[in-house]
């Protein structure tokens, strides 16, 4: 009995051990670290959407800042300089646009809607950066434009429909819109590019050679 216990010993010794697996860079394979990659690249991703987000709604809110700052002073430069730029955009009707102390702002009442609707939206984003929104969906796209354009021609029809709230209001619909579907957008965008090409971390093997 013991003669052949001490065979299978020896023949336990002698029977090639089988290697663990290899990545490309001689790292062997751990399957539990998965669920932390994904976990790593879902945190990255909300954090660039999140950044995005940001950087947008910033931008926005300082051109809404620029038009109230250029009001406050009228005939400097930098007043003259912001009317200039926003004029290519607006017809800068002085009866359709708001005013501080008698000085009308360089953009009107709907354009005025536009762009504190984009900062408002991308601030959204800024926020919740997981919003399960389609920022390419041209039915989201059509429900923010359609209160705009229902309004221009309901203009043209009933004079008395030329409402300051009618205004500001149709057109920070499709600010706020624009503003979440941009940021998310290039959020994803920003994302997919980071992704696409994934990092190997080699570990090292314990096994003997």
């Amino acid at each position: 009995m013991c003669g052949v216990v001490s065979q299978a010993r020896v023949m336990d010794r002698r029977a090639p051990r089988r290697a663990p697996p290899r990545s490309a860079l001689h790292g062997t394979v751990r399957t539990g670290d998965s669920s932390a990659v994904t976990r790593e690249m879902a945190h990255g991703s909300a954090w660039r959407v999140r950044a995005i987000g940001a950087a947008f709604g910033l931008g926005a809110s300082a051109l809404v800042a620029s038009v109230v700052l250029a009001a406050t002073r009228p005939g400097t430069v930098s007043s003259i300089a912001t009317r200039t730029v926003f004029a290519r955009a607006c017809h800068q009707d002085p009866a359709r646009s708001f005013a501080w102390n008698g000085e009308p702002f360089c953009i009107c009442h709907r354009c005025f809607g536009i762009y504190a609707g984009l900062a408002v939206g991308a601030l959204a984003v800024a926020l919740f950066p997981r919003l399960p929104l389609d920022a390419g969906s041209r039915r989201f796209w059509l429900a923010a434009l359609l209160p705009m354009l229902a309004h221009v021609v309901l203009l043209h029809l009933w004079p008395p429909a030329d409402l300051v709230v009618l205004r500001v209001g149709t057109g920070a619909i499709f600010g706020l819109w624009g503003g979440l579907a941009s940021s998310l957008a290039l959020g994803h965008a920003a994302t997919s590019g980071a992704s696409s090409s994934p990092r190997i971390t080699p570990t090292l093997s314990t096994s003997s050679r």
